[in-house]
């Protein structure tokens, strides 16, 4: 059994910090935030975040999204290479 020492301390943040790497999705809904939580938090090793937002288009579109961020670069590669980011892309 490996221990992650950052597990002593709370993982998930409430706000993304200026230095995650973030990928959007639209809304999702709170039981699919908690699953993919949940994943995160057993495969990925540093802090992240899961997020409702807003975001704005140049077409003056204002678009309600799920932000989840990552603290390690590292996360996000293996968040979109696993198959809960390729089930909510789709």
């Amino acid at each position: 059994m490996r221990i992650n020492t950052n597990n002593f301390f709370s993982r998930c943040t409430n706000k993304v910090l200026p230095h995650f790497k973030t990928i959007n999705f639209d809304r999702l809904p709170e039981h699919k935030t908690q699953k993919l939580s949940v994943w995160i938090y057993d495969n990925c090793v540093g802090r992240f975040t899961i997020v409702d937002d807003v975001d704005c288009s140049e077409q003056r579109e204002v678009k309600h999204i799920t932000k989840i961020g990552f603290e390690n670069p590292s996360d996000l590669t293996l968040f979109i290479l696993s198959d809960p980011a390729q089930i909510m892309a789709n």
